[in-house]
């Protein structure tokens, strides 16, 4: 069941989202209304795209691959259940009464910062039969909205378990960033992979045979987008100029060139349109007009 949850102003100009499409940014809202009291959801992309933004022309699994390549979710599983897990989540959502739905690992719990939240996940799943017995007002009462979650000039937006400090801190730290490197270094202690670290783009990168397509059904000039790529990461210093999917993070490039491409094409009302063809009849007539002034001219 969703969830009303806190959105921070901070949001908005976290170093993570400006590198998110629109439409990432979206999504990444309607995550943390989909997820549980400990950051967890259903990794179920087609139900996803149909609860939270079902009439729009989304990809909903290449939505999601942006968001886990920029690094504010992951994707673990969990007797044989695929789940997702929103970074931070613990940090900045408040909710009263905190319940796990989806069970969850330790160093997932680290990576959603939700440790203080009692339980595992797994004792939800065994009284899900008996959740279903109780009347209404009991499962309502799982988690409580949190107030004054818009904010107000009079009651500040509520940041979180964090201390006042820490409001200065990346809302989301989604980017990749070597002072949080140790928060993925914890061994882990179930099945799921090991974090990847990302690596800068190296200098004699080029775009496999598939990214060349990929920028051509956008209509775009492969060559020309990759040396802007190229271009513009090399120059990107420190931890923001580190990924850890160079394919995914241009394929993103790609689609947002071709949204400014479509755009400036829309707004440019100035275009003037190419001369229609003559027709068979009338290029017969003007040859014929020529052929009676060149024997009224010889």
């Amino acid at each position: 069941m969703a969830r009303i949850r806190s959105i921070h102003p901070g949001f908005w100009t976290d170093e993570a989202t400006l590198e998110m499409s629109i439409q990432a940014q979206l999504f990444m809202i309607g995550l943390w209304n989909e997820a549980d009291d400990g950051g967890a959801f259903a990794w179920k992309p087609r139900q996803l795209k149909a609860r939270l933004m079902p009439m729009h022309n989304v990809d909903p699994e290449e939505t999601l691959s942006e968001l886990v390549q920029i690094g504010v979710i992951r994707k673990y599983e969990s007797d044989g259940q695929e789940i997702g897990a929103i970074r931070n989540f613990g940090k900045w959502q408040s909710p009263k009464k905190p319940s796990r739905k989806f069970p969850m690992p330790g160093e997932i719990m680290q990576f959603c910062a939700t440790e203080n939240i009692p339980g595992t996940g797994k004792e939800q799943v065994e009284k899900t039969s008996e959740k279903s017995s109780k009347e209404p007002q009991d499962r309502e009462e799982i988690s409580e909205p949190v107030p004054h979650q818009f904010g107000t000039s009079s009651e500040p937006v509520p940041i979180g378990r964090g201390e006042e400090e820490e409001e200065e801190e990346d809302i989301l730290s989604h980017s990749v960033r070597e002072e949080h490197a140790s928060d993925l270094a914890a061994p882990p202690k179930t099945k799921s992979p090991p974090s990847k670290r990302g690596h800068r783009l190296p200098d004699d990168w080029q775009p496999s045979p598939e990214l060349i397509d990929y920028a051509n059904e956008r209509n775009l000039n492969p060559q020309r987008e990759a040396e802007d790529f190229r271009d513009y990461w090399h120059a990107r210093p420190g931890a923001g100029g580190v990924k850890l999917d160079w394919a995914a993070t241009f394929r993103t490039w790609c689609r947002r060139s071709a949204d400014r491409q479509q755009q400036r094409f829309l707004s440019n009302r100035n275009v003037t349109p190419f001369p229609s063809r003559m027709s068979r009849d009338e290029e017969n007539r003007r040859a014929s007009m020529d052929f009676l002034r060149g024997l009224a001219n010889g």
